[in-house]
């Protein structure tokens, strides 16, 4: 049975966690179940791993979430726990799996270019301009002459339909679909601490 919160769903009769193991680089199976340790226990299944990128990839069995794929660094997997019968893999392949860690585990350092960070300031300002024109013409919420609703959880219909109609202005509603879906779906507390890409 799964209990509905006003936002989130639960499983109220959960397995405990001693039917459990956990996460571990052995476990990065495909096919293997287990959850993530938040406090609802979201249930997940390993789809795929890739030690190129040191990266796994699962999709979440239940809940709101069923069917949405997250892709997580290696390192991740201490973030889950696993059914006791799950496999595990070879010793070759955990080696392999943390060596492709170790060779990812490295700092990023991005220099700053003042002179690209002062095109990219005037751009920013160009299509700030840009938008507000286009909301000044075309918006159906500002038309209202009302004040954007804030402290709610549900905003005004109105607003997502202004800003869907300008990002498919500019030939990115589609991309912005794909990443709502994506954050969304995957909170910044199960999000790598490495770019996944």
């Amino acid at each position: 049975m799964t209990e509905t919160s006003p936002v989130h769903q639960k499983d109220p009769d959960a397995a405990p966690d001693s039917d459990f193991t956990p996460g571990a680089i052995a476990f990065l199976s495909p096919g293997n179940e287990g959850r993530l340790l938040d406090p609802r226990r979201t249930p997940i299944r390993i789809v795929a791993a890739e030690p190129e990128i040191a990266v796994f990839e699962l999709e979440v069995t239940a809940f709101e979430d069923r069917g949405a794929r997250w892709r997580l660094g290696f390192e991740d997997v201490v973030r889950f726990q696993f059914a006791n019968y799950s496999r595990r893999l070879a010793s070759e392949t955990i080696a392999r799996y943390e060596n492709a860690i170790a060779r990812h585990d490295r700092p990023l350092s991005i220099p700053v270019d003042t002179a690209i960070t002062a095109a990219t300031e005037e751009r920013f300002s160009e299509q700030a301009g840009h938008a507000s024109a286009w909301l000044g013409q075309n918006s159906r919420f500002f038309a209202t002459e009302q004040t954007l609703p804030t402290g709610e959880r549900d905003g005004d219909p109105r607003l997502q339909s202004d800003l869907d109609r300008y990002l498919d202005s500019l030939g990115l509603l589609d991309l912005e679909r794909e990443l709502t879906e994506v954050y969304v779906s995957n909170p910044p507390r199960v999000r790598s601490s490495r770019v996944i890409g």
